[in-house]
């Protein structure tokens, strides 16, 4: 995830007197929010057990700005095995006060620091006493590298660790890397991308406040072709979902022909159509068939007409009900009792649906940054409570759907459409850096091609040379950034800091509009346009 941002966390200790902190939540507020949360201190739990221990909420004021004094709920088996810190969080704000926290660990007479920060939202609640939401008082680091055998796309990479996830970029000594923030602990460490094996390096030991470095993976191509569905499937009682059936296959087998039969609990579940609509398949000429008519199952046949397509992807979206009756929480299995393609038997996976009361959605539009212009082939990564990827269509738009209550973020990026850059475009720039010509927040954005957060002659060199087929890359490898919000108030400016990034904490709602703003770096003119934008560039 990127964030051209420039920041820095301390995690640090202030050893007092002999009697606990004078921290007093604020009177006189208007709104409240509720946290129900664990500490993880130093690899163990902090508990409220020692009656001096304290866990507290402040505002931006700091310590004088106290917004919560935490109160220790104990372990109540079978129920909950672990006790929790309940937080009621208070404000004169409706929203987006970052709220940070510290802990008082009687034992040693000592503050910390709480390593994660949440943003203010009027009457919701975070965490639960099943599963809290968790904060941590200090941090440690995965950092190696990534490879890849072939020619996939290996910003799509995933790199897993407990709950926590991220994907590798591209850095200045010429390697794919990745860096991951986890609380302290023993993990398995997992690198996966479809059409890939998944490597796994197991037992990996994250220190606090310390960098485990060199948990490197090079990840080959499958040499098996598989189908499967998502590991996990949410549906909620009474209504429809879709599920993507996806094949992964090397690249120089074509399909020539599949027959799938998918097998589920009839009395949760009723499969009621497919489509090729939007998957790798619609397009490329194959006869396609679906039987949904024998309760618990669903036939697919897929047979191609002409020319052999081969590729890895979603070939089709199945449509499926969930029963009415079925008890919120429910899970069941969603297995292939037939996989066929080409005539070979090939490898199937299981999912697991769970019957939820509630998902949501967010969805979103993504422009470019003048006349309106529509961007497609966005990748669109969500972090969180699950980990997904989506992309935006011909017109821009993107969908997550299906998903369950929880803290996520969301980020953009694009590597292909390179087009827009000239001679113009280099001029601009150099008379900017001069001081002879005023740029808007966008156009700054667009002019820093280097992303060193200041706008130079250098910015219009590599400009210039890569319109002129001088040079193949601007940087080192970041051709696009996206950004959330209009920028307005940029007088300041260098250095150029801007968030990247959208954050629900939680998603507990249906979203819309959750737009993105693209630049091509170096488009200061705004000239880009896609060929597969239905939208195109117009001059004003």
């Amino acid at each position: 995830m990127k964030k051209f941002i420039f920041f820095i966390i301390c995690i640090s200790f202030l050893t007092l007197s002999a009697d606990p902190p004078d921290w007093e939540q604020i009177g006189g507020t208007q709104f409240s929010m509720l946290l129900r949360t664990q500490v993880t201190h130093q690899e163990n739990l902090f508990e409220g057990i020692d009656a001096d221990n304290i866990l507290a909420a402040f505002g931006p004021g700091g310590t004088e700005d106290c917004r919560a004094i935490g109160f220790w709920i104990e372990a109540n088996p079978p129920l909950y095995e672990n006790g929790f810190w309940d937080l009621g969080i208070v404000s004169n704000q409706f929203e987006g006060e970052i709220i940070t926290f510290k802990i008082y660990e009687a034992s040693t007479d000592s503050i910390f620091d709480c390593y994660q920060e949440i943003s203010f939202t009027d009457g919701i609640t975070i965490g639960s006493s099943v599963e809290p939401y968790m904060l941590s008082t200090s941090i440690g680091e995965l950092q190696g590298i990534i490879e890849i055998e072939g020619s996939g796309d290996i910003e799509k990479v995933t790199i897993s660790a407990g709950t926590g996830s991220t994907h590798p970029t591209w850095n200045a000594t010429g390697f794919w890397e990745y860096s991951l923030s986890l609380s302290p602990g023993i993990y398995d460490v997992s690198a996966s991308m479809l059409g890939y094996e998944e490597e796994i390096v197991t037992g990996v030991e994250v220190e606090p406040d310390e960098i485990t470095s060199g948990i490197n993976f090079y990840l080959e191509p499958v040499d098996y072709p598989m189908l499967f569905l998502p590991a996990e499937l949410f549906g909620i009682q009474g209504e429809f979902f879709t599920a993507p059936l996806y094949i992964s296959i090397p690249a120089e087998v074509g399909i020539e022909g599949i027959n799938v039969t998918i097998s589920f609990d009839e009395e949760i579940l009723e499969a009621t159509s497919a489509t090729l609509s939007g998957s790798i398949l619609e397009n490329e000429n194959y006869t396609f068939g679906v039987n949904a008519n024998n309760p618990g199952e669903i036939i697919l046949g897929f047979s191609a007409n002409e020319d052999l397509y081969s590729g890895s992807g979603i070939i089709a979206f199945i449509q499926f009900s969930v029963n009415s009756a079925a008890e919120v929480g429910t899970t069941t299995e969603i297995s292939f009792t037939n996989a066929v393609i080409n005539e070979f038997v090939v490898t199937s996976a299981i999912s697991v649906l769970t019957v939820m009361d509630q998902l949501y959605q967010i969805s979103g539009n993504i422009e470019y940054f003048k006349n309106e212009t529509t961007v497609p082939n966005v990748l669109l990564n969500l972090e969180g409570i699950h980990n997904l990827q989506t992309s935006s269509n011909d017109e821009g738009i993107y969908l997550f759907d299906y998903l369950v209550e929880g803290n996520y973020s969301l980020s953009a990026s694009k590597s292909d459409d390179l087009g827009g850059l000239s001679g113009t475009d280099a001029s601009r720039v150099f008379r900017h850096s001069i001081g002879l010509y005023n740029f808007s927040c966008h156009e700054m954005i667009a002019a820093d091609v280097t992303l060193d957060a200041t706008i130079s002659t250098t910015d219009a060199s590599r400009i210039a040379r890569y319109a002129a087929g001088l040079i193949q890359d601007l940087n080192s490898g970041t051709d696009w950034v996206f950004f959330p919000e209009e920028i307005e108030n940029c007088e300041d400016w260098p250095p150029i800091i801007y968030e990247t990034d959208r954050y629900y904490s939680p998603l507990n709602e249906n979203l819309t509009a959750e737009n993105f703003i693209g630049v091509r770096l170096g488009d200061v003119t705004g000239n880009w346009s896609s060929e597969t934008s239905r939208k195109k560039y117009r001059d004003d």
